[in-house]
């Protein structure tokens, strides 16, 4: 079954939610992306992968809140 990861994987998608948790979303991503070459029906890594643009997103948005506020 592709969504069962090996112990290699599982440590990888560890790294990515660690990385996640301090805010590293592109190292996240990466770490995510080797997931998904290497196990393509591992639905949590995408998941985790909207996660954070989602939460980059936000960080974009509150950014331009903050510059057109100062104004």
């Amino acid at each position: 079954n592709e969504k069962i990861l090996n112990d290699e994987m599982m440590t990888v998608f560890h790294q990515g939610n660690s990385y996640y948790n301090n805010k590293n979303y592109e190292a996240a991503i990466e770490s995510f992306k080797t997931v998904i070459m290497n196990f393509p029906n591992h639905g949590m890594s995408y998941f985790k992968i909207g996660v954070i643009f989602e939460e980059k997103k936000k960080e974009r948005e509150r950014k331009k809140q903050e510059r057109e506020s100062t104004k």
